[in-house]
């Protein structure tokens, strides 16, 4: 199985958004689909939330890496986007630190409009240029909700077992736990421009969320929250702190 990083490698995006950053194309050519990846470079965990100390409790899942690590699964979106898409791709994450098995990606749903008129649509190229988020702060929530984006393409992210599907009858402790990223295939490359504007080494944003809630509609509707973390992950021995543990990020709801 291939490591995430050494497939990433040979890959050029630019590292920076100092001066005018090129525009980066990439098509399924020049940026082939692996059928799997695995990392120790990328923590995940599971968490949940109460607002307000209310008796509701929101989903969500913890994602820690440093840049190049968020750069390397950010183009995994785009290979993946960009392929045919006949099996799902799984990212396995290291084993031993209570965290989630696997990054599953999910191939792309039809659209609403697809639906209504009998298509299916392609990403056939992907074009990226290097962007921060505005003001470039430290930590973000709506500043990555873009008036302009077409609300058709939201990506879908949830905790289920490794074989998640639509329906899936629920958590089950003898299987372990795993992200699940699902959508249509334009909603894949927006997230994988999001985790590589992540990346950037001239962003201040080491803290961001991924909501399914109005002001910060991120996510479709249904999906747990995503956090973003840029740190280095823990050493697979130690446990995950609990980020659903009451703080100042958490008041945002």
């Amino acid at each position: 199985m291939t490591d995430l990083m050494e497939w990433a490698a040979p890959f050029a995006v630019p590292h920076s958004s100092d001066g005018k950053p090129r525009k980066v194309k990439f098509r399924a050519s020049t940026l082939p689909a692996p059928t799997a990846l695995r990392t120790d470079r990328i923590q995940a965990d599971q968490w949940g939330r109460r607002p307000g100390a209310q008796s509701i409790t929101i989903d969500g899942a913890r994602l820690t890496a440093g840049r190049e690590a968020f750069r390397a699964l950010g183009l995994a979106l785009f290979s993946y986007a960009l392929s045919e898409q006949k099996e799902p791709l799984r990212i396995h994450l290291a084993e031993g630190g209570g965290g989630l098995a696997q990054i599953v990606v999910w191939p792309g749903r039809d659209s609403s409009l697809e639906a209504h008129l009998g298509f299916r649509s392609a990403v056939r190229e992907v074009h990226y240029r290097a962007r921060i988020l505005e003001g470039n702060p430290n930590y973000s929530t709506h500043e990555q909700d873009d008036d302009g984006y077409p609300r058709e393409h939201l990506p879908y992210c949830t905790l289920s077992p490794p074989d998640w599907s639509d329906g899936y009858p629920g958590m089950r402790p003898d299987l372990p736990l795993c992200l699940h990223l699902a959508g249509t295939s334009p909603s894949l490359v927006w997230l994988g421009k999001f985790l590589l504007n992540l990346s950037l080494g001239d962003s201040n944003c080491r803290l961001s969320y991924l909501y399914n809630t109005n002001p910060s509609e991120s996510l479709a509707p249904g999906s747990a929250e995503l956090r973003l973390v840029v740190d280095e992950p823990a050493e697979p021995s130690t446990p995950p702190v609990n980020a659903g543990d009451a703080s100042a990020a958490d008041e945002d709801g």
